[in-house]
């Protein structure tokens, strides 16, 4: 089995266990006194049930470790993000949280159930393996939220052109120019339109392809008629959570769910029923009807693709060609002035989808920030983790009194304990590189940067066995960098779901991207570094005889540390202007 195949397979054990307990969960305090009136066999069934949901948690732990361990060599960072799991579900005692909910749910020998202490702890289950979850999935997530990003961009960007073709023919038919050329130049841009919808078309019908599963492969493009009979002949399709999932009327013959549809709108009961309209009036109604039942995969008519999955803005879009077309018609007529009219309507459509287009690609934004800062916390806590154990070893070598050292055993384990440094310098590297591909924050590259330097000194002065106090003052300026950086980054993931579970999030409309940190957070950064620096120079200073260092090691991280003055002036300038907005 491939290891997407392994992760996937977990992903489904994770999100089985999450629902089977959301359902018990999800007990009203008027279902509870019913519950405690069943039978004893009916108790007995729950206390089984969650018994046997603990066994398959348990099993999934290990098979954590296991195809951590099996993808260790060929996929070390999946391995990490497994092992990751693993450990966060240790330090939530999930599997203990699930025995006392099994001790909860066993009868006690008056055959009393206690229903309340069960729920209340499956309520703080539901949240534990929701994060879990999330976690697990946090790396193809993540994947699939930047293509999404480049294919919202790659779409404003064919907008934002078609708006200026609009815009260049609809101020030379103002000019009254000639009508034929006009006519021409207004099909150019019409058929660009054309374009756009196909290409939008296509790319949701790829991705409902892939949402829906294998069973469903390749049928939005070319089965628009007959959906819910391929998924009726079909067993695997039927599969819970998958091919259906959050659409149960298109797996079945569309007659018998006409009558719900029609009663959810308002006007139109009667053309809801199964019948695709004319393309003009499919669209609107389709785009707010999670059943997919007309027009799946006809270009032509207008929105064929409707699902909750559609592309913003592809109805603005569909309205902005049949003004575009009436404006082709007006023209042949030599009509300019209603020609420019539909013109206008054209381009306000236009405008209207854009703003859509940004509106998603906004919210999209905002999503891969909130992984990045989950993805950037996990990272300094497993740096900081090292680091305290590099930095427990070195004042454990450096208590051996001189005289009584072995060397040769002391400059081995220094030299094991460089090594280690070295690890942790390769996973700065790594969220370094995040850092800068974020390109919203100024301090916390500057930090990430100044944390290297600092990790390359200790790597190099613990490999030549120098485990002294300027050592031991360079790993612990380590540490409080990564503890700076963790609680700055862990504020900002608090007040984010603060903001949303109050509704206060960015509001629509606003171009700019999200912020990694607020300035707030970047200012103390600043401020922690310079204060570094400050400690650094005096212990320098202190550690040479005169005003002049000798040691090339140290006249090299002496320059380094002039530098880092030059870079700290850079980004608070930087940071002033509001360069990283």
């Amino acid at each position: 089995m491939s290891n997407t195949r392994h992760i996937t397979f977990l992903i489904y054990v994770f999100a089985f266990c999450l629902c089977l307990t959301n359902s018990r969960a999800g007990w009203t305090d008027d279902e509870q006194p019913q519950a405690a009136e069943t039978s004893s066999t009916e108790e007995q069934r729950l206390d089984i049930l969650q018994q046997a949901l603990k066994n398959d948690y348990d099993r999934l732990e290990d098979k954590l470790l296991e195809l951590a361990e099996y993808t260790r060599r060929t996929d070390p960072d999946r391995a990490e993000l497994l092992i990751r799991v693993r450990r966060e579900s240790t330090s939530r005692r999930i599997s203990a949280q699930m025995e006392r909910v099994v001790e909860s749910l066993t009868p006690s020998d008056e055959g009393d159930v206690l229903f309340g202490d069960a729920l209340s702890r499956q309520e703080e289950l539901l949240a534990d393996l929701s994060a879990l979850l999330a976690l697990l999935q946090s790396e193809d997530e993540r994947d699939r939220i930047d293509a999404e990003i480049a294919r919202i961009q790659d779409l404003l960007k064919d907008t934002n052109r078609i708006i200026g073709q609009q815009k260049d023919v609809r101020a030379d038919t103002e000019r009254g120019g000639d009508p034929q050329d006009l006519q021409s130049d207004q099909q150019k841009v019409a058929e660009d339109a054309d374009r756009l919808a196909e290409k939008i078309d296509q790319q949701d019908a790829e991705r409902r392809a892939e949402d829906s599963g294998e069973p469903r492969e390749g049928e939005p493009s070319d089965q628009e008629g007959e959906p819910e009979s391929r998924d009726s002949e079909s067993g695997e399709p039927k599969e819970p959570g998958e091919p259906s999932e959050g659409e149960p009327s298109e797996s079945k013959d569309p007659s018998e769910s006409e009558s719900q549809p029609s009663e959810g709108e308002s006007s139109e009961g009667e053309p809801s029923e199964g019948e695709p309209q004319e393309g003009e009036q499919s669209p609107s109604e389709g785009q707010q009807k999670p059943p997919g039942q007309p027009q799946q995969g006809q270009p032509q008519q207008g929105q064929p693709q409707q699902s909750s999955e559609q592309t913003p803005g592809r109805e603005q879009l569909e309205q902005a060609r049949e003004q575009m077309q009436q404006a082709i018609e007006q023209l042949q007529q030599e009509q300019l002035d209603e020609a420019s009219d539909e013109q206008d309507a054209a381009i306000a459509k236009l405008e209207e989808m854009k703003a859509e287009l940004e509106e998603i690609l906004r919210q999209l934004r905002e999503e891969e920030r909130k992984m990045l800062l989950a993805q950037l916390e996990a990272r300094f806590q497993r740096m900081l983790e090292l680091q305290l154990n590099i930095n427990n070893g070195t004042l454990k070598l450096d208590r051996v009194p001189v005289d009584e050292r072995d060397d040769d055993r002391h400059l081995a384990e220094s030299t094991r304990l460089g090594r280690d440094e070295q690890k942790n310098l390769t996973e700065a590297d790594k969220a370094l590189m995040l850092l800068k591909e974020e390109g919203s924050s100024v301090a916390f590259p500057e930090a990430v940067e100044m944390m290297i330097d600092n990790m390359q000194a200790v790597s190099g002065r613990l490999q030549r066995g120098q485990t002294a106090e300027t050592t031991q003052l360079l790993e612990r300026l380590i540490v409080e960098s990564l503890e700076e950086m963790i609680f700055a980054l862990q504020k900002e993931m608090e007040k984010q779901e603060q903001q949303q579970q109050d509704g206060q999030g960015q509001q629509p409309g606003q171009p700019t991207d999200p912020e990694l940190v607020d300035q707030l957070a970047e200012l103390k950064l600043i401020r922690s570094l310079q204060i570094q620096i400050n400690r650094l120079t005096q212990q320098y200073g202190s550690a040479f005889e005169g005003e002049q260092a000798r040691d090339l090691d140290d006249l090299g991280f002496l320059r380094k540390l002039s530098r880092r003055q030059e870079r700290i002036q850079d980004a608070t300038y930087d940071l002033s202007i509001g360069k990283n907005k």
